[in-house]
């Protein structure tokens, strides 16, 4: 068989590239011996020990010790790293590391994204590693979560956060989930649940209270409490952490509360915003996603003229509140110094409300000065907007998740933890209709649900899916809905049905 002169061309171009690909590949290659080389150099021109490229011990301890010696206080963010810490380093993520991070420090290029940019983690979360490994230090990894992720959960790195939710006997919601024989699907959808355990951490506001014993708080209009055994929903919901700084989680008194917080505790859910005494109340969890340490913490401002709900003490159990913000505001400041991003939750303003007051905003201020990089709010039992303050997302009120029997907008808060940067915060549209609590799929219904969350907020704009932006003096994206457009006209009044509702959501034709 003849081949043609096309064919020979081909296979002499097929032939050329190889070998242009492998001598690239190999200059790449010298280049970057060359460049390890130089870096090993340095070490061995510090300190006058000589060794070669396979000499790795020798480099590795010459590397440490500049680490040790040189490395300024500010790149170890109030953390004490030892030559042990510099070894474990090695030993988990290769002797290139150590040369990069001494390399770094000894030319004075070091910065604190260093850590990230040789190992993949910040030093928080390489600090609580090392300690974790070595069980060092245990103030380090006090509160600290691992997430075991699924490969759906690693793609997303995603913390979920929903708003209030009661499965409290005798009351509309857990009468609804009886009534069908305790069938989770009958009262959430399938996607809901999907989506709240596929998330890397999924958080709920526990507006209610887990306690075989109880005595309600004489005096209290509404109190909701559950058998402990029903706990598991919270398991099968796929909840990972809850906060308990509301004003429902005292109403059988600290009797109640204690009995609760051991039931999430044997159920192996977090939880923050209260606990056995005032240090407990004030700790933060830490979850560890996406190479990033990132602190939960959670407060309540209510009750406002009432004290049902006890704050906790020295020796008394109760709730962390932010009527006098200098505790919380002290917690974020921890939080902040120990972590990468801090998410706080607190529960603020008035039942019934489409739009913030300015107490809030002040509150808000003050959260983000002390380190908050997301906040959420609770308690209005109503879906408010969001506004950028310096930057910082603020989600006013996510209002009933599952709570009431009136037909109401809720929504998951998807906070997306990237590689770099800012968290990107993103609005997962849901309704709470007929005591059932699914996603909004249909595209006319996620574009009434993304004007309406758009006219209750200020100087943000939303994309298609539902990540919000700061259109307030930045240079704006395209976004497909703005705040200030003015949609439509709302009412706190009426559900979506148009219906009378009162303030916690539920029919008033139903009362």
């Amino acid at each position: 068989m003849k081949t043609s002169n096309n064919t020979k061309i081909l296979v002499f171009v097929i032939a050329l590239l190889a070998v242009l690909v492998l001598a690239l590949l190999g200059s790449e290659r010298a280049e970057y011996v060359k460049e390890q080389q130089a870096k090993k150099e340095i070490t061995e021109s510090t300190y006058g020990i000589t060794y070669t490229l396979g000499d790795s011990s020798a480099s590795i301890s010459k590397a440490v010790l500049i680490l040790v010696e040189q490395t300024d206080a500010n790149l170890t963010e109030g953390y004490h790293p030892d030559e042990a810490f510099y070894y474990w380093i090695a030993d988990q993520y290769g002797k290139d590391a150590i040369f990069d991070l001494a390399y770094q420090v000894y030319e004075g290029l070091a910065t604190t994204d260093m850590w990230e940019e040789y190992t993949g983690e910040t030093l928080h979360t390489l600090y609580a590693d090392y300690c974790e490994a070595k069980g060092y230090s245990t103030y380090y990894t006090e509160n600290i979560n691992w997430p075991e992720e699924t490969t759906e959960q690693e793609s997303n790195h995603t913390v979920s956060v929903i708003g209030d939710i009661c499965f409290s006997e005798g009351w509309y919601t857990q009468n609804a989930l009886e009534a069908n024989n305790g069938a989770l699907t009958t009262v959430f959808s399938a996607q809901v649940i999907n989506l709240l355990n596929t998330s890397t951490v999924s958080w709920a506001n526990n507006e209610f209270v887990f306690a075989d014993d109880r005595t309600p708080l004489e005096g209290k209009d509404y109190t909701f409490g559950t058998d402990t055994k029903n706990v598991n929903y919270l398991n099968l919901l796929g909840i990972d952490i809850v906060s308990l700084a509301n004003n429902h989680v005292y109403d059988f008194g600290e009797g109640g509360l204690l009995q609760m917080m051991d039931t999430l505790d044997g159920a192996g859910i977090n939880y923050v915003g209260a606990g056995e005494d005032i240090d407990e109340a004030c700790k933060p969890q830490y979850y560890v996603i996406n190479g990033k340490k990132i602190a939960f913490v959670a407060a309540t401002q209510v009750e406002i003229t009432l004290n049902y709900t006890k704050e906790a003490t020295a020796t008394s159990a109760g709730v962390l509140k932010t009527l006098d913000p200098e505790k919380f505001l002290k917690v974020i400041r921890e939080a902040d110094a120990n972590s990468d991003y801090v998410i706080a939750y607190v529960h603020w303003g008035w039942e019934g409300r489409l739009y913030s007051d300015e107490e809030q905003y002040s509150l808000a201020e003050a959260y983000v000065d002390a380190g908050a990089d997301v906040i959420i709010g609770n308690h209005a039992h109503r879906l408010q907007g969001a506004r950028y303050i310096d930057d910082v997302p603020v989600i006013w009120s996510l209002g009933n998740f599952w709570l009431s029997n009136g037909s109401l907008y809720t929504a998951i808060i998807n906070i997306e933890v990237p590689e770099d940067g800012n968290l990107a915060v993103s609005v997962v549209p849901c309704r709470q209709a007929n005591l059932y609590t699914s996603l909004i799929n249909d595209d006319e219904g996620k574009q009434a649900f993304y004007e309406y969350f758009a006219d209750l907020s200020y100087g943000i704009g939303i994309t298609e899916d539902g990540r919000l932006g700061n259109t307030q003096g930045e240079e704006e994206e395209d976004y497909a809905y703005y705040s200030g457009s003015d949609y439509a006209t709302h009412s706190g009044n009426s559900d979506l049905n148009g219906s009378a509702i009162d303030g916690v959501g539920n029919l008033i034709e139903n009362q």
